[in-house]
C-alpha cells in the first residue's frame, strides 16, 4: 500500500482538524486520496461534526459469506453470537448509520476515532426473529452512549460508555460482547466482520447487519492511523498535536472483507477463536473488498491518548463515572495486561452489573479481572481456568469476589468444575458466600487424579453484596473452571449473555444456536434456544447445557416452554445426573407455544445435564423459558 503520507490535508485550524476524519471517510468512500465527499453522502445532522461518515447503500449482497445478510447466517452459532454485539451508530435523534462498533464489555464499546467521537450517540442492536424472513423479522433497540477517551492524534480508536435502557439492563450484558484475542497476525490468518449499511436492492433497506468473511492479505501496510505517537509534535498554528509531523508506520493489517461507508468502526473476529483481533476499520475500498486498520494488539501496545489536546477526552463523563480524567491521557493499557485501562478501571469501581445468572468462566480476561486472588492463584484465560496451589498448612480464601453486586436476600446454587492433582485431605475446597463475617458454603469432597468433576453447593445471601469465597485447606494443587452463580427461582429465558453462553452440542461440543425466537418475539429481542435433528447422529442431542447448577440430592421437576419450527416434531428432554439418565420427558411442540414440565427427580450428584433433541427427521424446535422448580 502507497504511503498516504505526502497526500495528506493541510491542518491549519480546529475546524480544519476535523477536515482530517473527513479525509480518512473520503479514502475509505472514494477511488483516490484527498478525493471530496461523495455525492450520494447523507449530510450529518445540524450541529454534527463535518465528517461524511454516513453509510453508503450496498447494491447488493455478494454471496458465500462476501456481503450477505447476516440473517443468512444464523445456523452458525458463532456468528450468531458475534452479531449480537455489534451495533450500528446513529445520531442522537435518527437519521442515516453513519459507522459500525462493538461491545467490548457490559457498557464498554469500541469504534473508529474518525466516525467523529460525537459526545452522545445512539447505539442500535439489530436481531432478526427468522432467518427466512428478513427485514420483515427486524427487531431493534437502542441505547445511549457516551464518548470517553479517543487515540485519534495517531490512530484510530474511540470508547463509549452505554447506559442501561429503562429496564436497568446493561448492552453488553443483554447481547453480549467480545474479548480480545492478542496473537500475531499473519497473510492468511482467517477473520470475519459483523456490519452495519443500507442495502438497495432487490428492495431498499435502511439497516442491515452484513456478515464478511476473508483473511489477512498484509501485515505491513500503510495509513494515517498507523502514525507514531512518539512523534506527534505541536502544530504552532494551531496549538494542538498534528499526526502530519510524525511518522507514518508499516503496521497496518489489510484484509479482502467487503466494504463500504457504514462499516467504518467495525472490528475484525479471529475465525478460530471468535475473538477480536482487529480493530476498528479505518480505511477500504467502496462497496468492494478491501479493509486496513491496526490490530487490538498494536492498539494495547501503544494506543495513546495525547493529553495536550483536552477535545479527545471526555472529562465530564469520566468524572461522573467516578475517576479522574488526568489518569488516562498517554498509553491505553499502560500496565501491560492487555485491557484498557479505562474500562478495567469504571468496571472495578462498579462491579458486574446486578443479574440473576452469572458466568463467571475464567475465559474472559476482563471477567478474570475483577476476582481478587492470593498468592499461589494463576489464572488462565487461554485454557479458561484458575489454579490454585496452597502450599501452606490450614486455611485461605484463595480467590474471591467481591464485585457481583448480589442484594441480600434469596438462596443462591454455585457450581464449579475442579480437577484435583493433588490434597492432603480429601475435602480440600471451600465454596460459598461471606456475609459480612457470616459464611454460608460448604466443604466439597474431590478425588486425587480423577479428571474433572462437577460441584455443586447451595448458599444463602444474607447481606447486600455478599463476597464469593473460593478457599484452600491444607496442601493442596487444584484447579477450577466454568463457575456459574445463579439464584434459586430464577428462569432460564436466553435474554442475557451469561444465560446464552453454556448451551453446546453434546454431539460435536459446538455452541448451540440461541436465536432471538422467543416467547416474546413481537415485542422486542427474545431469544430461545433452537433443537435441530442431526441426521449424521440420530440417536444424539443436539442441546445440552452442564452448567444449570442443580444440586444432587435435592428435589426437582424440570418445566420449559416450545414451538415447532416445523411439522409435528417429536421432542425430547432428559436429565442425567453422574452418567444416570434421572428423567426424561417427551412433547409435541406445535405451531404455538406450549408448556412441559417433567416428573419429580432428585439427581444423584452433582455433574448433571439436561439435553434437549428429537428423533423426528429434519425436524426442529424452540424451548424458551426453563425453569428448574423446588420440589
Amino acid at each position: 500500500m502507497k504511503n498516504p503520507s505526502t497526500h495528506l490535508p493541510s491542518l491549519s485550524s480546529p475546524t480544519r482538524r476535523w477536515r482530517m476524519a473527513t479525509w480518512l471517510t473520503a479514502a475509505l468512500l472514494g477511488p483516490t486520496l484527498g478525493c471530496g465527499v461523495p455525492e450520494e453522502s447523507t449530510p450529518a445532522p445540524e450541529g454534527a461534526p463535518d465528517l461524511a461518515t454516513q453509510s453508503q447503500q450496498i447494491r447488493a449482497e455478494q454471496w458465500g459469506g462476501v456481503a450477505e445478510a447476516v440473517w443468512r447466517w444464523y445456523g452458525d452459532p458463532e456468528v450468531l453470537r458475534s452479531s449480537y454485539a455489534s451495533p450500528a451508530l446513529y445520531f442522537l435523534g435518527g437519521g442515516s448509520i453513519f459507522c459500525s462498533a462493538s461491545m467490548i464489555g457490559p457498557n464498554m464499546m469500541m469504534t473508529a476515532a474518525h466516525c467523529g467521537e460525537t459526545p452522545e450517540i445512539t447505539a442500535s442492536f439489530l436481531t432478526y426473529a427468522s432467518n427466512s424472513s428478513g427485514a420483515a423479522a427486524k427487531r431493534w433497540e437502542d441505547f445511549r452512549c457516551k464518548s470517553l477517551v479517543s487515540t485519534w492524534h495517531s490512530s484510530d480508536l474511540v470508547l463509549y460508555y452505554c447506559e442501561p435502557n429503562a429496564q436497568g439492563q446493561s448492552p453488553g450484558d443483554k447481547y453480549g460482547y467480545f474479548d480480545f484475542d492478542t496473537r500475531p497476525l499473519s497473510v492468511g490468518t482467517q477473520v470475519y466482520s459483523i456490519w452495519a449499511n443500507p442495502l438497495d436492492t432487490p428492495s431498499y433497506e435502511y439497516d442491515v447487519r452484513f456478515y464478511s468473511r476473508g483473511q489477512v492479505t498484509s501485515t505491513t501496510s500503510y495509513g494515517t492511523f498507523t502514525t507514531d505517537p512518539a512523534f506527534v509534535k505541536i502544530n504552532p498554528s494551531t496549538g494542538l498535536p498534528d499526526y502530519t509531523t510524525s511518522y507514518q508506520r508499516p503496521i497496518a493489517i489489510s484484509t479482502d472483507l467487503w466494504s463500504n461507508g457504514g462499516a467504518s468502526g467495525s472490528v475484525q473476529i479471529r475465525s478460530d477463536s471468535h475473538r477480536l483481533t482487529v480493530g476498528p476499520l479505518s480505511t477500504g475500498t467502496p462497496d468492494g473488498r478491501g479493509r486496513n486498520a491496526l490490530s487490538i494488539q498494536q492498539y494495547l501496545l501503544d494506543g495513546t491518548v495525547d493529553a495536550r489536546d483536552p477535545s479527545h477526552t471526555n472529562s465530564t463523563q469520566i468524572t461522573a463515572l467516578g475517576l479522574n480524567p488526568a489518569t488516562y491521557g498517554g498509553l491505553l493499557d499502560k500496565d501491560r495486561d492487555q485491557l484498557f485501562d479505562l474500562q478495567t478501571d469504571i468496571e472495578q469501581r462498579r462491579g458486574e452489573n446486578r443479574r440473576d445468572w452469572y458466568w463467571l468462566g475464567f475465559d474472559s480476561k476482563r471477567r478474570n479481572k475483577l476476582w481478587s486472588p492470593v498468592a499461589g492463584v494463576s489464572i488462565d484465560a487461554d485454557n479458561r481456568q484458575v489454579r490454585l496451589n496452597h502450599t501452606t498448612t490450614g486455611y485461605t480464601t484463595m480467590l474471591s469476589h467481591r464485585k457481583l453486586n448480589i442484594p441480600a436476600g434469596g438462596s443462591y446454587r454455585i457450581s464449579a468444575m475442579v480437577w484435583t492433582a493433588s490434597a492432603a485431605v480429601v475435602d480440600p475446597l471451600y465454596l460459598g458466600f461471606n456475609n459480612a463475617g457470616s459464611w454460608s458454603g460448604k466443604w466439597v469432597n474431590t478425588a486425587v487424579g480423577a479428571g474433572w468433576q462437577m460441584l455443586t453447593v447451595q448458599v444463602n445471601a444474607t447481606v447486600d453484596n455478599p463476597e464469593l469465597l473460593i478457599g484452600v485447606w491444607d496442601v493442596a494443587d487444584l484447579y477450577l473452571s466454568s463457575i456459574s452463580v445463579v439464584r434459586e427461582g430464577s428462569v432460564m429465558d436466553f435474554d442475557t449473555f451469561d444465560k446464552r453462553e453454556n448451551w453446546r452440542n453434546d454431539i460435536t461440543g459446538a455452541r448451540a444456536p440461541v436465536v432471538p425466537r422467543g416467547t416474546e418475539e413481537t415485542g422486542g429481542p427474545d431469544w430461545a434456544v433452537r433443537v435441530a435433528y442431526d441426521a449424521s447422529s440420530p440417536s444424539g442431542w443436539p442441546v445440552r447445557n452442564r452448567q444449570l447448577a442443580l444440586v444432587g440430592g435435592q428435589r426437582y421437576r424440570v418445566c420449559f416452554d416450545h414451538k415447532t419450527e416445523t411439522s409435528y416434531p417429536l421432542g425430547v428432554l432428559r436429565v442425567v445426573s453422574n452418567g444416570t439418565e434421572m428423567v426424561r420427558a417427551t412433547f409435541s411442540p406445535s405451531s404455538t407455544w406450549g408448556t412441559t414440565c417433567t416428573g419429580t427427580f432428585t439427581p444423584v450428584g452433582d455433574d448433571n445435564n439436561l439435553q434437549l433433541g428429537t428423533s423426528t427427521a429434519s425436524s426442529a424446535y424452540l424451548v424458551d423459558n426453563l425453569r428448574i422448580e423446588l420440589q
